[in-house]
């Protein structure tokens, strides 16, 4: 399932030339004719991309991202069997996970089902079980994929691990009301409404965005976590890097990976959805 950017968010997109990931490119003699894994790693040094998951069928976007990679990693010879594709026969699947405190995680290409739509790509989110650090990684896979057919992305994780889905992310504006409850749960709509009903006066929403934002979440089957700053003068983020779930409980993991001076104060927010559970909620700060 695809991100719902919101308008109102300040999203952050930085990139630089020269980056100490670790990456694997996977080279070979001719196009494969299974889906297959051609690049994988993780961004790092502040060289990361906002976007989560594409699903590309053409061959100037592809190129684009191929010219994204051979900068930022240093893996034009390794690519250049992939620069010209069929995209009649073709498509390019890249996914990147959200920003992480440590190149220790990883996501990767697992297998493909064939579903009534389409065709689903599965990936594997790994995590490290107790990760301390406070580094800014983005891992991602890119994945090749012979077919015709619609492609639908499907996360999965390692237990204890429980993956979220992101709603919301990024800075918000200059609120005149600025919210002082950092991280709380939000389990019915009656409340999910309210918080939006406050998001809408202070981002100055739309009303078609207001609604479609309050529609974004099944009670029956989510649970929100909520993760607000307190604002600062500096970019910044705030981010739920880790969800585990232990005996009864759940464990939610938040870092502020992005830290820099800026001249005015915002907030910066993450807000994930998991599937619905009733157990004890715990939020860890990991500074």
């Amino acid at each position: 399932m695809k991100d719902k950017g919101s308008a109102w968010l300040l999203l952050i997109l930085f990139f630089c030339s020269s980056c100490s990931e670790e990456t694997s490119p996977i080279a070979v003699d001719e196009l494969p004719t299974e889906p297959t894994e051609i690049l994988f790693g993780t961004l790092g040094d502040n060289t990361f991309s906002i976007q989560r998951e594409l699903i590309l069928d053409n061959q100037a976007e592809w190129l684009e991202w191929v010219s994204f990679f051979n900068l930022r990693l240093g893996v034009e010879n390794k690519l250049e069997d992939y620069d010209t594709l069929d995209f009649s026969q073709y498509k390019v699947a890249i996914v990147f996970d959200f920003f992480k405190g440590s190149s220790d995680y990883s996501v990767r290409f697992k297998d493909v089902e064939v579903v009534p739509d389409g065709l689903q790509l599965n990936v594997l989110h790994t995590a490290p079980f107790n990760d301390l650090r406070t580094e800014l990684h983005q891992p991602f896979t890119v994945v090749l994929l012979p077919t015709e057919s619609e492609v639908f992305i499907h996360h999965q994780m390692e237990s204890p691990n429980i993956y979220p889905e992101t709603v919301l992310y990024g800075k918000l504006g200059n609120a005149y009301q600025p919210y002082d409850q950092y991280y709380f749960i939000v389990n019915n709509q009656t409340e999910w409404n309210e918080f939006v009903d406050r998001l809408s006066v202070n981002e100055g929403l739309e009303k078609s965005r207001e609604e479609e934002i309050k529609a974004m979440i099944d009670f029956t089957k989510s649970t929100v976590i909520c993760a607000i700053d307190e604002g600062s003068f500096r970019t910044h983020s705030i981010d739920i890097t880790d969800i585990i779930e232990v005996n009864q409980e759940i464990e939610v993991r938040v870092k502020g990976l992005l830290r820099r001076a800026t001249t005015e104060s915002r907030q910066a927010v993450h807000i994930v959805q998991i599937p619905k559970s009733d157990k004890l909620i715990n939020f860890t700060f990991q500074d």
